[in-house]
């Protein structure tokens, strides 16, 4: 099953972070990465991803499918 959708984001710096809010405990340090391409990273629990962007402030239109598998690589 897939679900698609799509969002407003707030950018800041270049960037806007996806994560699910009950991935990170309060205050927890959400720097630590492990994969990424340049353009998306994700931390090493795989419980968030950073997005990279050309604009610096302000808002991105984004489009996301959520489905029940990984996607192919």
């Amino acid at each position: 099953m897939t679900v698609q959708g799509a969002a407003r984001v707030q950018v800041s710096n270049h960037q806007y972070v996806l994560l699910d809010t009950d991935a990170e405990e309060p205050g927890q340090d959400i720097d630590g990465t492990l994969a990424g391409n340049g353009l998306v990273s994700t931390n090493a629990e795989s419980t968030y991803a950073t997005v990279l962007t050309g604009t610096s402030y302000g808002h991105v239109d984004i489009a996301f499918d959520v489905t029940a598998y990984p996607a192919p690589p």
